[in-house]
């Protein structure tokens, strides 16, 4: 198109004068101060609170208490309110350090000859070796392996009783005074144990410790008591976790249990006992035996009757005597004579039971009941009566003695229908029955006592005792058979053992009043030199190097002694021991160190085929059912020419805080590959597979076995703790330590503050590091720094507080009538709200939540708002204020430009303030001006960025100016400004300023202000008056 006119008519032209170079790079927050994860010392941009929270974590326990560092509670407050990108620099107090990945091992499992590092502890492969010796400490002793000195391979040894294992004594002895028998006579030693038994496996309960199991042994029989106490006791497994003052325990019955008691058994024998006829019952005592089972002579049967089992060892004493007056079968009580009564009836027999005879009114003299006759007549006369049983229809006989008689007459004999049923009417003279004991009545057992010649044990309720017949010399007849009750049975008492001792000092030998082992407690490498080692050598140090044990140390190595061929090897990007999740493992998986805030791995899906596997990121306290993944890899390698090597996908990039504690800190930035994982780096790759296949496809055999095997593992050795003794959190916070930060050492923020001074690494326009406390003396140097790194940077405002929880207006305004400066400003007092993590009420300083105060104005208005008042001040998620602030208060707050938090009825907490603390009154003494002018720089200073090295001549200036006045033009639109001008041409840049390679721009501006002080004039007038124009 034409761009001159020839002929008459109209040219439209554009010029272009509004041209804005790309938008400048936003910036958000910084905030420095402790944090439960992450880098310490390396400042790290996230852009949402959950990022936040992957990367630095929240609650914390200290005691039984949870606590939230003030940094996530600020972080949580301005990413709510609108919050878009939050730079965070980690301050803790002590060094910390990454958790590195346990071994991760190839597919050939193959060890290296090199003996694994300190702390690593080769205790596990010395067996029982090196025992009994002095305790102490034995730091680089010689080596040998296989009886031959070594060229320079060193142990540090450590021997002492810390494990907790227990030691017999000299001898198991209870008189040997360094004996656990010995603790045990001198505690409860039991009077009631089986006689002259061992007992294995003996549980040593009690104590601090577990597992602990010993031999023990009783003595004889103790003064006729027929039971004995505890002679030897000899520990057959140590166990461990014992420690001095630990008081061990015998189990009641660990030392005998159903043993018959050593008193007379009267009841529950059987009625079926029996005696001879015609010999004398044995009132002194018969000893038995247990028996095979046949009728030898003073024996017995056991049985487990009703029991599970039966008990052995019992010798009982038996009495037996008439006194129940039992009739004898077979006896014959009368015979032929005179006075036998005359049947009709030729011969007969029959039974009847002397009762029925009795009720006929047969007279019995010298007592006796029950009972059964046989009657024999022949001839028409009675022949004989003989006892027939010792039962009749009324019950067993008893009270017969040998003077006992029954007499009937004949009259009375016909009145027993069942007798004349047989022998017809019955004439003649009485019959008379006789009894002698010798003949007539039997003799039964009456007691059974257990007796000390052979204790039994292991006897229960419901086993039987039974003497055959004819076993005992004076019982035939039916067995004799009684059965054990839990009254008839007893067990030992609980052993209670004097407290363990042991003597700590270095030097004391096992035998000086020590009841805990002596050994080998660290056996850790001290140097190695050019020594090699495989697997099976054995390591010795002669008993002369280590206090004189008993036996050489000797290590035989395993695997694990000596360092594998690690495929790879992962590092944790946070920092500090709360990521070692290394520990033991249930049988379910979990890891006694996992949790939440840390880590572990596992390789899955190897393939030598492809040379390919996946890495798995799982949380810390899952489990091998329940797995918590956190971010997987997957078909990665080990060639380094693949697009899919595992130092590519995962990343190795790692940076590292050089200079600290100087005035000029920076980061260094190590590792080829930028992070990918968002919770580990690869530390090191050892065993690359570079060309993987061979031309012709296939895996190289070279190769395939340094493919990882399927595994899973864990992280450890990372040093740093955040919690310690006598920490502060919260309203206590004081001038000896704020939130586990001793502020006597508080080189962290330094650090921390002049990093974040170079504004081309860390853009931010807000500064604060909540718990940095003005009014403590610690923190006065740190928060200077802060001050002095802000203004010199010109693009950021420090938010400080100025004193702890409980201060005075007057100490408050005190603190800030030392500080002169508008690129800083104060707010007061504390403020109460929820912990967004745990839920609990706690207090906080104002700088936690004035971020978020001027992220919600930014993103409702403008940066040149005043982030203050009801619309824009609104602290909404906090539920009261330390104070509530009068009018008087908050005059003289704002007079000594600290910024009130006021509480207002129906309005809640609300920042009522805008100032700076700068002293001198002007537009900067407000806290929106200085943002607009933070703001303005930040943004014309990225357009002048551009000019940097360009021609210096008009056009560069015009288009300078073409970009920079339609930008200020937009900010007056937007209230920022009330009017504004700049000036970048020949009248500033003149010859003598263009030689010197400057281009000088003036920006004259004339900011807003803000309407803090509002006066209302209510003026009343008379009727009819005019009012004024």
């Amino acid at each position: 198109m034409a761009e001159t006119l020839i002929s008459p008519g109209v040219l439209a032209r554009e010029n272009d004068q509004s041209q804005i170079t790309s938008q400048p790079i936003q910036a958000g927050a910084a905030i420095v101060g402790p944090t439960v994860l992450g880098k310490k010392g390396i400042p790290r941009l996230v852009t949402s609170y959950s990022e936040y929270l992957a990367n630095f974590g929240s609650t914390f326990t200290s005691g039984s208490d949870t606590y939230t560092y003030f940094t996530s509670i600020s972080a949580y407050n301005y990413f709510n309110n609108g919050g878009t990108s939050l730079l965070v620099d980690r301050v803790n107090s002590g060094s910390f350090s990454a958790a590195s990945s346990s071994l991760i091992e190839s597919q050939d499992g193959v060890e290296t000859t090199t003996l694994q590092a300190s702390p690593y502890n080769f205790t596990g492969s010395a067996g029982t070796t090196a025992r009994f010796g002095e305790s102490g400490v034995y730091n680089s002793v010689a080596v040998t392996k296989g009886g031959v000195a070594t060229t320079g391979t060193t142990f540090n040894v450590i021997t002492s009783q810390d494990v907790g294992k227990l030691y017999t004594g000299g001898t198991s002895a209870i008189a040997d005074v360094t004996s656990i028998a010995y603790r045990f006579d001198t505690g409860t030693n039991p009077v009631d144990c089986a006689v002259s038994t061992t007992f294995q496996n003996v549980a040593l309960e009690g104590g601090s410790g577990t597992g602990a199991i010993a031999t023990v042994a009783t003595t004889t029989e103790i003064a006729s008591t027929q039971r004995s106490n505890i002679s030897t006791l000899e520990v057959t497994t140590p166990g461990t976790g014992y420690k001095s003052g630990d008081i061990l325990t015998i189990a009641a019955s660990a030392l005998g249990s159903g043993m018959p008691v050593i008193t007379a058994i009267t009841s529950g024998l059987a009625r079926a006992n029996q005696g001879t006829a015609g010999i004398a019952a044995v009132t002194s005592p018969q000893v038995l035996t247990a028996g095979a089972g046949g009728a030898a002579t003073n024996t017995y049967v056991a049985a487990a009757g009703n029991a599970g089992s039966v008990g052995s060892g019992a010798t009982f004493s038996l009495i037996t005597d008439k006194s129940e007056g039992k009739l004898y079968p077979t006896a014959v009580i009368a015979g032929p004579g005179a006075g036998i009564l005359e049947t009709t009836v030729a011969s007969g027999t029959v039974t009847l039971g002397i009762d029925t005879l009795i009720a006929a009114g047969a007279v019995v003299a010298n007592g006796g009941t029950g009972g059964t006759v046989k009657i024999d007549f022949a001839g028409s006369v009675v022949t004989a009566v003989t006892v027939q049983t010792e039962v009749s229809a009324n019950g067993y006989s008893a009270g017969w003695t040998d003077t006992s008689t029954l007499t009937i007459t004949a009259l009375q004999a016909n009145d027993v229908a069942a007798l004349v049923a047989v022998t017809g009417a019955i004439a003649g003279n009485n019959l008379v029955l006789g009894f002698v004991a010798a003949t007539d009545i039997i003799s039964t057992a009456i007691s059974i006592t257990a007796t000390d010649a052979t204790v039994g044990k292991g006897y229960k309720a419901g086993n039987t005792i039974t003497i055959l017949s004819g076993a005992v010399t004076n019982l035939t007849g039916p067995d004799t058979v009684f059965t054990l009750a839990a009254a008839d049975l007893e067990a030992s008492s609980q052993a209670t053992a004097a407290a363990l001792q042991i003597t700590t000092s270095a030097g004391n030998t096992q035998a000086v009043n020590n009841n805990l082992i002596i050994e080998p407690t660290s056996i850790t490498l001290g140097t190695q030199s050019t020594d090699t080692y495989v697997i099976g050598d054995v390591l010795g140090v002669v008993v002369g190097l280590i206090g004189t044990p008993t036996t050489a140390l000797s290590v035989t190595l395993a695997g694990a002694d000596l360092i594998g061929k690690e495929v790879f090897s992962l590092e944790t990007i946070s920092h500090g021991s709360i990521m070692n999740s290394a520990g033991s493992q249930t049988a379910g998986g979990a890891l006694a160190n996992g949790s939440p805030n840390n880590v572990r791995w596992e390789i899955q899906a190897p393939n030598t085929g492809s040379g390919t596997f996946s890495v798995i990121i799982r949380q810390g306290n899952d489990t091998s059912k329940r797995k918590s993944i956190l971010e997987i890899f997957p078909n990665v390698s080990l060639d380094p020419k693949q697009s899919n090597y595992v130092g590519r996908i995962i990343g190795d990039r790692t940076e590292n805080l050089l200079g600290a504690g100087t005035s000029d800190p920076y980061i260094q930035t190590t590792g080829s590959y930028g992070n990918g994982s968002r919770y580990v780096r690869v530390a090191s790759v050892g065993l690359k597979t570079p060309d993987y296949f061979d031309n012709s496809g296939i895996a190289k055999s070279e190769f395939t076995g340094s493919i990882p095997l399927a595994q899973s593992g864990s992280f450890g050795a990372a040093d740093g703790v955040i919690v310690s003794a006598n920490q502060n959190y919260y309203e206590n916070i004081n001038d000896a330590d704020s939130q586990g930060i001793d502020t006597a050492a508080m080189d962290g923020y330094t650090d921390a503050f002049n990093l974040l001074a170079n504004k081309d690494d860390y853009k931010y326009n807000i500064l604060s590091s909540p718990g940095l406390v003005f009014a403590n003396a610690g923190a006065v140097t740190p928060i200077n720094l802060a001050i002095s790194n802000v203004q010199g940077r010109g693009d950021a405002i420090c938010i400080m507080d100025l004193e702890n929880y409980g201060a005075t207006v007057t100490s408050v305004t005190a603190k800030a009538a030392s500080i002169d400066n508008s690129y800083v400003a104060a707010y007061w007092p504390w403020l109460q709200l929820s912990d967004p993590a745990s839920g609990q009420l706690v207090w906080v300083p104002a700088s936690t939540l004035m971020p978020g105060v001027y992220a919600y104005n930014d993103k409702s208005a403008e940066a040149w708002f005043a982030p203050a008042g009801i619309n824009r001040g609104g602290l909404n998620t906090v539920s009261q204020a330390e104070r509530k602030l009068t009018q008087n208060n908050r005059d003289d707050l704002y007079t000594g430009k600290v910024n009130p938090i006021a509480t207002f009825p129906g309005r809640g907490v609300v920042v009522f303030g805008q100032k700076t603390l700068q002293a001198q009154a002007s537009a900067l003494d407000r806290v929106n001006v200085r943002r607009l002018l933070i703001e303005l720089k930040s943004y014309i200073s990225q357009i002048a960025d551009n000019l940097v090295f360009e021609q210096n001549t008009a056009a560069t200036r015009n288009g300078f100016l073409a970009q920079v006045n339609p930008y200020l033009e937009s900010v007056q639109q937007r209230q920022g400004l009330y009017a504004f001008k700049v000036v970048m041409d020949a009248s500033n840049n003149g010859p003598d300023v263009v030689d010197r390679n400057k281009m000088v721009g003036a920006i004259y501006l004339q900011p807003t202000k803000t309407a803090e002080f509002i006066y209302l004039d209510f003026n009343i007038l008379p009727t009819g008056a005019s009012f004024p124009s």
